[in-house]
């Protein structure tokens, strides 16, 4: 306890076994489960206590951090993303050799410590699931990774994609099958992909690009704020 109170006054993000720290310091710590170099240490190994990751480039500053289930992602303030863990179906856009996402041939799947991404791009936000991944850039979300239930909102897969959206995307949010975007003005939630174990009961799965509405300000159940959680 004590040592929460003195050293950590930033952020905190957590997967579903691991847990990553943002210090006042700009100090990002990592501990929890290691499998897939989710934890950025450079290693699989596990960690039981808090441990600063000490290979990211000095000129690095960091200003927010995410937790996937098996990954991490840390945004810059020269908003370029870094992330280390598992890359199913290239979901953290980790592609060797240049940052041209159109051309992607192969792919890393696991990353043992952090890497540039290659999305380009104001990104702001960064909603990590195992098989997708999901960016707020620039008033819209832009997807990539496995579209098994049609989460992505496009059939382009691994290249980074802008979903579509009538309206400017203010949050972004995912689950196991699914992506919720949070629309403004009308504060309306849409969601691509499928719910899973009651995450979305009042939904179906959405068709192929086309986003089932989940609520709106008009509902009973309006959205007043900006707080997505998955």
């Amino acid at each position: 306890k004590q040592w929460y109170q003195r050293r950590v006054r930033g952020k905190v993000a957590c997967g579903s076994q691991h847990v990553a720290v943002l210090t006042s310091e700009g100090e990002l710590l990592t501990w929890g489960l290691g499998y897939d170099g989710r934890l950025g240490h450079g290693s699989r190994d596990s960690l039981s206590s808090p441990l600063k990751v000490s290979d990211l480039p000095d000129d690095l500053t960091i200003r927010d951090i995410f937790a996937g289930p098996d990954c991490t992602a840390l945004l810059a303030t020269d908003h370029s993303v870094w992330c280390t863990g598992h890359n199913f179906s290239n979901k953290l856009l980790l592609t060797p050799g240049g940052d041209d996402v159109t051309t992607v041939t192969a792919t890393v799947g696991e990353c043992l410590s952090f890497q540039r991404s290659t999305v380009w791009g104001r990104v702001e936000k960064v909603a990590l699931a195992y098989t997708h991944t999901v960016f707020l850039r620039d008033g819209s979300a832009w997807s990539c990774g496995s579209n098994d239930h049609n989460q992505l909102g496009h059939t382009t897969g691994n290249r980074l994609t802008r979903m579509p959206a009538q309206e400017t995307v203010v949050d972004v949010a995912v689950t196991l099958q699914s992506t919720l975007l949070l629309l403004s003005p009308s504060q309306t939630v849409v969601q691509y992909g499928m719910g899973r174990e009651g995450a979305q009961t009042v939904c179906q799965k959405s068709e192929e690009n086309v986003p089932a509405r989940v609520f709106g300000a008009d509902d009973q159940y309006a959205v007043l704020t900006h707080n997505l959680t998955s």
